[in-house]
């Protein structure tokens, strides 16, 4: 009953959105608000305030407005590419704080394309348009975070991270690079984005994908530093709270070397995890000219390598982890033995076992998803219409189909 109501009021909602493309007044109100959201300070304030008491009805033109990132001109560093950028950019703050998932679809199509390409390092001479690339760049991450409860949503951020990375190991960022460091006079500006704050949420959702990035960080961030003739320092422009202008971030955090800082913070997370297979990565920092990350690379190296009683022990058994829409998480063993997939072809059963992943349909994904422990992918519509998790202490929690944003089948 409760899965009809949903789909009765998603069905009301694309009608009204539809209904009110097409009201002169509609259109009109929500083209003025754009034009406020990039005049001023203050008529952004305003206008932001207005698409909220919009809702729906303004998401498919502030969809258009996020895509003129795709469209820059040949001159990526114009003032028109400046001025298309900083559009994007206030239009994908918008819907972050309506609580919009729409802006994932048009993200997904673009964010693993590496297009940080002119003017990634730069001296002195930074231009606006490169300010909001990085803006628009770190706004997006920021976005896709607050729905990084969905694979769909991580499997971006992987593969973003992965092109930041290659970027730094084919030289390409360079601005890390010994022989970099060596030009005369320049203080060398990174103009990026800090990859890091997604991290703590992979292994907050128990993406084991989080072990691979962290060894080809520690593998790709150089131990040399500079030798006085220049400056190295990870600088990255953000759109400020104020939704209208940009902000610098310091990557580098009180003067810490950029790379210096993601290398300690990825070796206390591979400490925390015990990736074991990351040791080969590490050996190279007992080099380091840092003294505490010599101690902090030989202490995670003494941790890993260690042979204990436990290493012949069977690895004890993770809980199935279910997420709510709400926020929460609720952990223990699924105790369904099985789950009916309604597909386009057939209606297929799937043993609980053979379950690695779910994701649960909601007015923005158009079915829902199995994924399987043999990587095969099921979409259609779930039959089942809850869930029964049974925690460590006995007791049994029932969770409707309707509450759940997606599982994660643990081993």
């Amino acid at each position: 009953m409760k899965s009809t109501l949903i789909w009765v009021s998603c069905l009301l909602i694309g009608i009204r959105v539809a209904a009110g493309q097409d009201d002169p007044a509609s259109k009109y109100r929500i083209e003025k608000l754009l034009t406020d959201l990039n005049h001023s300070e203050s008529s952004n304030k305003s206008a932001r305030e207005g698409f909220i008491e919009l809702g729906d009805e303004a998401v498919p033109r502030l969809l258009q407005e996020v895509a003129k990132h795709r469209q820059l001109p040949a001159s990526v560093r114009s003032e028109e590419a400046a001025r298309m950028l900083a559009e994007s950019t206030r239009a994908l703050r918008v819907l972050a704080d309506m609580e919009s998932p729409a802006a994932i679809s048009v993200l997904s199509k673009t964010a693993t394309a590496v297009y940080l390409t002119a003017g990634d390092l730069v001296s002195r001479q930074e231009t606006n348009a490169e300010r909001w690339k990085s803006a628009f760049r770190n706004e997006e991450l920021d976005y896709l975070y607050g729905f990084f409860s969905q694979k769909r949503v991580r499997d971006i951020y992987v593969e973003l991270a992965t092109n930041v990375i290659n970027r730094y190991k084919d030289g390409r960022y360079g601005v890390f690079r010994w022989r970099t460091c060596r030009l005369r006079y320049v203080d060398h500006v990174h103009i990026g984005v800090d990859i890091l704050a997604g991290i703590p949420l992979m292994i907050r959702y128990d993406d084991r994908r989080v072990e691979d990035l962290l060894i080809q960080m520690l593998e790709t961030m150089p131990y040399e530093i500079c030798d006085g003739l220049g400056s190295t320092r990870g600088v990255a422009s953000v759109l400020s709270p104020d939704g209208f202008n940009t902000a610098r971030m310091d990557l580098s955090k009180s003067g810490v070397p950029f790379d210096y800082r993601i290398r300690m913070t990825c070796l206390q997370y591979v400490k925390q995890l015990g990736v074991k297979k990351a040791a080969p990565a590490i050996e190279p920092l007992l080099k380091s000219q840092f003294d505490d990350e010599r101690r902090m690379a030989l202490s995670v190296l003494l941790e890993l390598t260690k042979e204990t009683d436990d290493d012949t022990k069977k690895p004890e058994a993770k809980p199935d982890r279910v997420f709510l829409r709400d926020g929460k998480i609720v952990s223990g063993k699924i105790i369904n033995r099985a789950f009916t997939i309604k597909t386009a072809y057939a209606q297929l059963p799937v043993n609980a076992s053979d379950v690695s992943y779910m994701q649960i349909r909601h007015p923005v994904n158009e079915h829902d998803v199995i994924e399987t422990r043999s990587g095969d992918r099921l979409t259609g519509e779930l039959q089942d219409v809850e869930f029964v998790v049974q925690g460590a202490d006995g007791a049994q929690v029932r969770v409707e189909k309707d509450e759940v944003e997606s599982i994660a089948f643990g081993k």
